[in-house]
């Protein structure tokens, strides 16, 4: 039965990590479909570019009436980037966010899912938005087929869904499709991968034909995680703000509340400066055409130079919860890749 839930667990935690937690033709998109590079320079063009960015562990307990019954560390792990520089007096904010399993300590699965944002904000708020993902493309909706794809070693098929999308004028665009991962096996293969699929949008044009068009969209509704990141700024309390990705429009539901005592936690492992200044970020993420609420927690430092969390917990199942904690000692594939400018 364990074996069962580590796969089901890995397969969660790639759709949780980048869904509850996830401009055709501008120039936006095009850079956010071509925009991360390894090993590029810090600044580029003359701009002076703020760069923060953080390692994850990833780890899981499966509850059983809500009483843990089994936990593992390590089960997979990821990378978060947020780059800032000025164009005129538009700032540019590219975010990504990287997580993947590692097999041998999730039943042999190999699972990922990848996302990047480019946002021009003025002072109205995001005015032209761009966004690029993809996740494993995997077929484990049930037990059965989950312990089919235990017994075939956890093998996925190399395919990967796609997205792309963005925001200008008050109108959304999308399209997603399956693409192969050009011989790339997965997380190990992160350097690889990434180039292979990208390459794969440019290809095909997909900024040129769109599938989903959105009209009426309000001045200044960014995409997730730039919407997410601005909510760390705000006061404590409860916010609430809306954004787009993918066909869909969704509401982002937060409380902010000081959490000092986690605060201690992290600073006695030297992930947090001062416990005072820790904030807990419970969230929720609505689904406006389904009415689904997926719940998240974020803990971060307020007033950190980093607008990057320290630590996030999400429950995709209610059998499963799954944290991923900054790690700065962890080594995740390609961690060099950075946005171009």
């Amino acid at each position: 039965m364990i074996p069962v839930l580590e796969m089901r667990m890995a397969r969660a935690s790639r759709w949780a990590a980048l869904g509850a937690l996830a401009m055709m033709g501008t120039p936006c998109l095009a850079a956010a479909v071509d925009a991360v590079s390894p090993a590029a320079p810090a600044a580029g063009g003359g701009r002076e570019v703020e760069q923060a960015s953080r390692r994850y562990r990833a780890d899981a307990v499966i509850t059983f009436l809500g009483l843990p019954i089994y936990s593992r560390q390590g089960v997979g792990s990821g990378y978060a980037i947020v780059e800032q520089w000025r164009e005129g007096a538009s700032r540019v904010m590219s975010l990504q966010f990287a997580a993947g399993s590692l097999p041998k300590r999730a039943a042999g699965l190999n699972r990922l899912g990848f996302l990047q944002e480019m946002v021009k904000w003025d002072g109205s708020g995001a005015v032209e938005v761009g966004y690029f993902g993809f996740m494993t493309l995997s077929k484990e909706e049930s037990l059965e087929e989950g312990r089919r794809a235990l017994a075939e070693g956890g093998r996925g098929e190399g395919l990967y869904k796609v997205v792309v999308g963005g925001i200008e004028r008050g109108q959304a665009r999308s399209r997603t499709l399956d693409l192969p991962g050009g011989g790339a096996a997965g997380w190990a293969d992160w350097s690889q991968l990434l180039p292979a699929l990208r390459g794969q949008v440019r290809e095909t044009k997909l900024y040129e034909a769109p599938e989903s068009v959105q009209g009426d969209i309000p001045e200044g509704v960014s995409s997730f995680l730039s919407t997410l990141v601005r909510e760390f700024h705000g006061k404590p309390g409860r916010a609430e703000s809306h954004f787009v990705y993918g066909k869909g429009r969704h509401r982002l539901e937060v409380e902010r509340v000081p959490d000092p005592k986690m605060g201690r936690s992290l600073v006695s492992r030297s992930l947090a400066g001062d416990p005072e200044r820790v904030v807990r970020l419970q969230g929720a993420v609505r689904d406006s055409r389904t009415g689904k609420r997926t719940k998240f927690r974020v803990w971060f430092e307020a007033g950190g130079r980093a607008a990057l969390p320290l630590r996030f917990e999400l429950q995709p199942r209610s059998f499963l919860q799954l944290a991923f904690e900054f790690d700065p000692q962890l080594d995740t594939p390609a961690f060099t890749f950075t946005a171009r400018r």
